[in-house]
């Protein structure tokens, strides 16, 4: 019995890597289509420690550049929020290397690696992936981490990831010295309409600039250097790389499975939708896949619904809850935008949450944001409007 990975990012590596730990009898192939595992990159590479050392332990290491502590958010208007939890939280993650490691450890566990492996068709019926080139590879069990764009999904009868925004980043040499320890994000619809631009320090003289966005990403990125919004001397620095990706911000998939199929990671829109950040969710969601499907004993048929179960108790009101503060911040506009920063601030909320708050698990802040400030919400004729029809049109939408 065979159980086919398609995609060699962090979703299906994980995959692999529970399942050969659980299972090491079932045959397992993980397949790649470009020539290089982590290549080209498409994420920040922000990524909890929490999750890192939870998840990946032997592996994040070989792949830090930096680590932060909080974030700065600067509104359109001149607010400012300083969210400071006085501890490394996160790491900024050199992701192809971050990538290639996962590999490493694949491969160290019995996994069967293929790179150029481009599948073109699917025919679950006959448990046969068709290859560029004219090759074919069979399967008992597909899990399909293919990303964002989710290319198969709609050949084995999974819908689509929805509220995809493209996103681009680009790395700068500075000229001058950077603060290490944070991050900072823009809130400014010149640049990232609905969503947010970043900045995301890589060492004291290196920072990876992204936004994401309908439209026009090169020309926001233009404005975002002359903008400078954090002082740091964009315009003035040299850009070393400049790719791109998609940002999922529209919640998990109603259904990411089939008889023989499962899905994962950003092509099942396991990513949060407050930030776009997959790996916290998807190295849980590859957990319970591969749990799953060690499980069924062959009996694939099983391992969907359990998978799909398995997720929704865990992160089911987790997800719903960023995706509705998702749609009710992205219906605001500048102005509102700049409101509400004012309103968190006054309320004390920052401060409050800065220590206790999770940056993977984002309902207890997100409620506690809304308990905190619900007075000086309603007292601004600008902000309650705006927030109580955003949240009308969340909950219809």
């Amino acid at each position: 019995m065979s159980i086919t990975v398609v995609g060699a990012g962090p979703a299906g590596l994980t995959y692999a890597l529970r399942l050969a730990e659980l299972a090491p009898h079932l045959e397992l192939l993980v397949l790649e289509e470009h020539g290089s595992v982590g290549w080209p990159p498409h994420c920040a590479g922000l990524v909890s420690l929490a999750t890192l050392n939870r998840e990946y332990p032997r592996v994040w290491r070989r792949a830090v550049l930096n680590t932060v502590r909080g974030a700065v958010i600067r509104s359109r208007g001149g607010s400012e929020v300083l969210i400071d939890a006085k501890r490394g939280v996160a790491a900024v993650l050199d992701r192809p290397r971050f990538d290639q490691a996962l590999a490493e450890e694949a491969l160290r566990r019995g996994v069967e690696l293929r790179l150029r492996a481009r599948v073109t068709g699917v025919d679950c019926s006959r448990g046969v992936l068709r290859l560029r080139e004219g090759r074919r590879a069979s399967f008992s069990l597909l899990v399909l981490a293919t990303g964002a764009l989710a290319s198969l999904n709609e050949q084995v009868g999974v819908e689509r990831p929805s509220a995809l925004l493209p996103a681009i980043n680009a790395e700068y040499e500075l000229q001058e010295p950077l603060e290490r320890e944070f991050v900072h994000l823009y809130l400014d619809s010149r640049l990232a309409p609905g969503f947010f631009a970043w900045l995301i320090p890589l060492d004291e003289y290196r920072a990876r600039v992204g936004l994401a966005a309908p439209s026009a990403l090169r020309a926001r990125l233009r404005l975002l250097e002359k903008l400078d919004p954090g002082g740091v001397g964009l315009l003035n620095s040299r850009r070393v790389r400049v790719y791109g990706g998609y940002v999922v911000t529209g919640g998990p998939i109603s259904k990411p499975y089939t008889s023989r199929v499962l899905v994962i990671g950003d092509a099942a829109g396991q990513a949060k939708p407050t930030t776009g950040g997959g790996i916290s969710i998807l190295s849980i969601a590859a957990r319970l896949a591969a749990a799953a499907t060690a499980a069924t004993e062959g009996e694939w048929h099983l391992a969907g619904p359990r998978y799909h179960e398995g997720f929704k108790r865990i992160l089911g009101r987790e997800m719903r809850t960023m995706l509705l503060a998702r749609k009710v911040l992205s219906s605001l506009n500048d102005a509102q935008v700049d409101a509400l920063l004012n309103a968190l601030s006054e309320a004390g909320v920052v401060e409050r949450l800065s220590s206790t708050s999770h940056m993977d698990f984002q309902r207890r802040a997100i409620l506690g944001a809304l308990r905190a400030m619900w007075r000086e919400a309603l007292a601004n004729r600008l902000l309650a409007p705006a927030l109580l029809m955003g949240l009308v049109r969340a909950l219809l939408g």
